[in-house]
This record gives C-alpha cells, sequence and structure tokens, in this order.
C-alpha cells in the first residue's frame, strides 16, 4: 500500500519528539506499505467488483491481518486480547508506557496508553 499523506492530529509533549515514537511510526508505516492485494501481487490494487462470494473482490479482513503480521515482526503484540485495552497491536515501550493501533476501515487510529 502507498502513503499518499500524512497528518498529525496531535503532535504534543516530550513523546511525539522522542525516538520511541519514531521507531513506532517507522514500523506502522512499514507495515502499512507492506501491504499488497490481492494477496501475492507486489502492489495494492482494488477490485472494481466487490465481488459475490467469500475471498472474491476487495476483503478488509486479509489486507487487515497482512497489516498486523508486519507488525508483529517488527515486535508488536498482535494477539487477540493479549494485550492492554485489547488493541489490534501494542508495543510496550522502554519506560514501561506503550503504543496501541486499532485497525479501521477507513484509517488506522493511533493511540497513547499512560
Amino acid at each position: 500500500m502507498k502513503l499518499t499523506k500524512t497528518e498529525i492530529i496531535l503532535a504534543k509533549g516530550a513523546f511525539a519528539n522522542s525516538p520511541d515514537w519514531s521507531t513506532c511510526r517507522n514500523e506502522i508505516e512499514t507495515a502499512i506499505k507492506a501491504v499488497v492485494w490481492p494477496q501475492g501481487s507486489d502492489r495494492f490494487i482494488i477490485c472494481p467488483d466487490r465481488g459475490r462470494g467469500r475471498g472474491v473482490g476487495n476483503g478488509v479482513v486479509p489486507i487487515k491481518l497482512a497489516f498486523l503480521e508486519s507488525l508483529r515482526v517488527s515486535g508488536w503484540n498482535t494477539e487477540e486480547r493479549k494485550n492492554p485495552l485489547r488493541f489490534d497491536a501494542f508495543k510496550e515501550l522502554p519506560n514501561g508506557k506503550g503504543i496501541g493501533l486499532e485497525w479501521d476501515e477507513q484509517a488506522v487510529k493511533r493511540f497513547l496508553v499512560e
């Protein structure tokens, strides 16, 4: 998948300029860029046909799973229900805090866990 625009909604405090956030952000961007569709392709292509059967047309679940697998390889916890607040992905930071991600069909939302 190609990132064409990144909007920073909130960048306040020391964490926004920390090496920990820089590392996490790079891992998130790498995971987004690693997503291809259809599976096995070398790029991300939207199929104009929604498909009538399972596994035909565009699919949110396989795209989400590819994103999460890339994060898992980078050390994120992606086991369902085994991280604080049940995020889709969570990474504990060296300072004992963490960052969690929740997949959304339209965007990836970022949450800082204090």
